[in-house]
């Protein structure tokens, strides 16, 4: 035992020589004689920076063949990823960036090298830290679309490591008090967008992500938030009610559970009536001066609002008749929010809708000046209108439009209905969905009270009393007459002939 371990150490002085030759020579022996978990730290420290080298090594000139020298640095970092120590280390997660570059690349590569890039990239996805450093450098989008390609199973698995490692990060996300909450608040989003990209998830599997989830961003909804950060965190409810669906927004809550008698009103629906309410102001601040030039982030960030906005008028709007996903339908929001939390969801919704219309009545303005000077006889004012904002706003007002509700609010819903020549047209190339198909067959409803207008009056109350109702009712007969005084005179004569 002792020779080998002089052997090791002699192998290990090779990788701080100056020539490539004897570090490669030294990497290969010393690779060999590791046999113990002891010996991994001691190789780590000593070839590390020649294995990331090792991987940035370009390919051979036929891309049939593989590459010796990145081969055998994976399978080096394949080995460290075993152990928990090596694997949180910065020089490991700098070289998982390079370990993945042949799926940022696309380019086509050998099973073996996919299996050990992927032992690599599972133990970045397995700690939070590692997490944040996975996302800068795109691994975890690479891995699953390398995963999509490869087959159904496959991507799977790569999704379910992706929703497993955002668990993990959403819980560290709600005990993180220091600098490092937004960096991974930016990796939990990434890996909620990578995993996204497929159907919602079972309920069994969506629990443990929608508890998580909530623990990690109730916290940070509840506090003062930079603009970005605060974008960021609305993006990420947005993934979550898509992959979780809509019920971890309250099913957390002590005041869902018959055990908890004391909770008090609305603690079930603070997290929901917060959402629409942030959600409403996130939107009139990426409206405020549209249209023009739009930025990468409110492009983000508003069809998140748009979705969570949607998402709350259908819910909120839902009776116990319309059970949706998960068998509740609109209930557990309903039942969850307290009177003042739902009056102040209905404010913020029109508050939001008021934005939408402000921005597509300049914009159908904007565009028909355009059109006036270019070809006056143009047919729809706004063909050729791509506007990057327009369909996430077509699709809440349509969203608002279908609500029973909508009529009442009088002034907003004749705006929205003058508004829908132009945004059928806006949304004439768009793919036939549901929405779509609402916008191009809604008409105008009336409201509450104008639907009471058109009842016809009841009957005034008359002033006839019962007598007169008897005289015009009752036929005029004078032997019925007669008769009457003839039975009441006898009638007197009887009672005036008893005792006194």
């Amino acid at each position: 035992m002792a020779a080998d371990d002089a052997a090791l150490m002699h192998c290990l002085a090779l990788l701080h020589e100056k020539a490539d030759e004897q570090r490669f020579v030294g990497l290969l022996l010393a690779a060999r004689l590791v046999t113990l978990p002891s010996h991994l730290p001691l190789l780590f420290d000593a070839a590390i920076p020649f294995v990331r080298r090792l991987l940035l090594s370009p390919p051979p000139d036929d891309p049939s063949l593989p590459n010796p020298y990145r081969t055998l640095a994976l399978t080096l970092l394949a080995s460290f990823a075993t152990d928990a120590g090596l694997h949180a280390r910065p020089e490991f997660l700098a070289c998982a960036a390079a370990a993945a570059a042949p799926f940022a690349g696309g380019r086509g590569t050998g099973a073996a090298e996919v299996s050990e890039s992927a032992a690599v990239l599972r133990a970045v996805l397995a700690q939070p830290e590692g997490l944040a450093e996975a996302v800068r450098a795109r691994l975890a989008s690479s891995v699953l679309a390398r995963a999509a390609k490869t087959g159904k199973i496959e991507a799977e698995a790569a999704r379910a490591e992706l929703l497993a490692a955002a668990t993990v990060l959403a819980r560290a996300l709600g005990a993180c008090r220091d600098a490092r909450t937004f960096e991974l608040l930016h990796a939990l989003l990434s890996l909620l967008r990578a995993a996204r990209r497929g159907e919602a998830l079972p309920p069994a599997s969506a629990a443990p992500l929608g508890k998580a989830l909530f623990e990690g961003l109730a916290p940070l909804l509840g506090s003062r938030l930079p603009a970005a950060a605060r974008s960021e965190t609305l993006q990420a409810v947005a993934a979550g009610l898509h992959l979780c669906g809509p019920h971890w927004l309250v099913g957390n809550s002590p005041s869902l559970h018959a055990d908890s008698p004391d909770a008090p009103d609305g603690a079930a629906g603070r997290l929901v009536a917060l959402v629409v309410q942030l959600s409403s102001v996130e939107l009139q601040m990426a409206l405020y001066d549209q249209p023009g030039p739009t930025s990468a982030a409110c492009e983000a960030a508003l069809p998140a609002c748009c979705q969570l906005l949607e998402e709350a008028l259908f819910r909120l709007h839902a009776d116990a008749e319309g059970e949706g996903e998960g068998g509740a339908g609109g209930e557990a929001w309903l039942e969850a929010m307290s009177d003042a939390q739902l009056i102040s969801s209905n404010r913020a919704f029109h508050s939001a809708v008021k934005a939408a219309l402000d921005y597509a009545e300049a914009l159908r303005a904007e565009v028909a000046a355009i059109r006036q000077e270019d070809a006056p006889s143009a047919a729809h004012e706004s063909e050729g209108m791509a506007h990057p904002l327009l369909l996430p706003i077509a699709r809440f007002l349509s969203a608002w439009m279908a609500q029973p509700s909508a009529p009442d609010a009088t002034q907003l819903y004749d705006r929205a209905i003058s508004l829908l020549p132009f945004l059928r047209d806006a949304t004439a190339s768009v793919a036939a969905e549901a929405w779509v198909d609402h916008l191009r067959t809604h008409g105008r409803v009336p409201s509450n009270a104008e639907e009471s207008a058109r009842v016809p009056p009841a009957t005034p109350v008359s002033d006839e009393t019962m007598a007169d109702l008897f005289t015009r009712l009752m036929p005029h007969d004078p032997e019925a007459q007669a008769a009457m005084a003839q039975w009441a005179q006898s009638n007197a004569a009887a009672n005036g002939a008893g005792p006194s």
